[in-house]
């Protein structure tokens, strides 16, 4: 994420230069424009990695073991919080 705010301030301070003044804004707003485009692509991705795709694998774990399938278990996530509810939710699938 640095090595992109890095590489934004770099095109723009070489740019600045080299570019007509007129239309120099413009570029530089671009530039911008899709630098927070890029951004947002990396969050939306981390939260989809690191939030909703383990919950939902956690939902649908539980949604089979409260159906009745005691023999499916929960795999623990990668982050701690999720992990320990997956925990959680196999422990109690194994003593039923």
């Amino acid at each position: 994420m640095a090595v992109a705010l890095i590489l934004g301030v770099a095109s723009v301070t070489v740019l600045y230069g080299v570019l007509d003044q007129d239309y120099a804004a413009r570029y530089i707003g671009v530039l911008f424009g899709l630098d927070l485009s890029v951004l947002a692509g990396y969050i939306a991705y981390q939260v989809n990695e690191v939030v909703v795709r383990p919950l939902r694998e956690a939902m649908d774990g539980a949604e089979a073991i409260a159906d009745g399938n005691l023999t499916r278990r929960i795999k623990p996530g990668h982050t701690t919080l999720p992990g320990r509810r997956q925990q959680s939710a196999t422990s109690v699938a194994k003593r039923a």
